[in-house]
């Protein structure tokens, strides 16, 4: 058990870090298709810059005050919370009407996520 136990666990591990990296990058193909840049009615290359980047501001401001937040909730109810919020992001991102509330979406995961 323990050999496949510890196999399990480094798996697990890099399927969160595969994810990690590929919920950050898939922005990138979203943005490059002609139907989304139609639809966010022709954004401009700073808001379109700004789609990858609001991402990773929301994981870095995740990164700094999750701590605080997962000591006082606990370990399980803090995870099962920020699943709940990388939804919601990923909702408003699919539901998007405009592009600041596909940024908006992209903050709110990102936090999630840092």
């Amino acid at each position: 058990m323990g050999l496949w136990y510890t196999f399990g666990i480094a798996l697990f591990a890099a399927i969160g870090t595969f994810l990690f990296g590929f919920d950050t990058g898939i922005a990138t193909t979203t943005i490059a298709h002609q139907s989304w840049i139609d639809y966010m009615n022709h954004p401009s290359k700073g808001l379109t810059g700004a789609v990858v980047a609001v991402y990773i501001a929301g994981e870095a401001l995740g990164a700094l005050t999750q701590t605080a937040v997962g000591d006082r909730l606990g370990r399980l109810r803090f995870m099962q919370a920020l699943c709940v919020v990388v939804t919601i992001g990923t909702v408003i991102q699919t539901a998007s009407v405009n592009i600041g509330m596909f940024l908006a979406g992209r903050v709110l995961a990102g936090y999630a996520v840092g």
